[in-house]
């Protein structure tokens, strides 16, 4: 063990093509085609935007692929491999892109910030703040003074 440990660190090629090899084999048994992808992240996109899913805060990936008639499996590797992200990441971009909607349309008097992370399918303020502010670079309230400014 020691002596596989040390050729490990010595030589990391040794085990680069291990990791290369694991990750090609990952969705091999996938019945999705690689052509099929493109287009089916097409349209997973285009019903995320019309029907707007993300916006029910306990949306899973279970609910998202039963929705759009595919094996939760399926789904994940379409949105990880074409859209280089996990789940999470796809529908909270969603989430952050109406908040933003909302903040620029409402003002404070219209629409309090908290109104906005809920109407926007967030259900927790510090998870709402994180992610807006490393989307944007900017807190939603720094995003809405800077908006209303111009």
């Amino acid at each position: 063990v020691n002596f596989i440990y040390f050729r490990g660190l010595s030589y990391p090629e040794i085990f680069n093509e291990y990791v290369a090899r694991t990750k090609t084999q990952k969705y091999a048994t996938s019945k999705t085609q690689e052509v099929d992808l493109a287009e089916k992240a097409h349209q997973i996109k285009q019903y995320m935007a019309t029907e707007k899913p993300y916006l029910d805060f306990e949306l899973n990936l279970s609910d998202l692929a039963d929705r759009l008639e595919m094996n939760p499996r399926e789904l994940s590797q379409l949105i990880n491999d074409q859209l280089k992200m996990n789940f999470y990441e796809f529908v909270n971009t969603y989430r952050v892109e109406e908040a933003k909607q909302l903040l620029k349309k409402f003002s404070t008097s219209e629409k309090r910030i908290n109104e906005v992370m809920y109407d926007s399918g967030f259900s927790s303020k510090s998870t709402f703040n994180e992610i807006f502010k490393r989307t944007t670079g900017m807190t939603p309230k720094e995003f809405r003074s800077h908006t209303q400014k111009k």
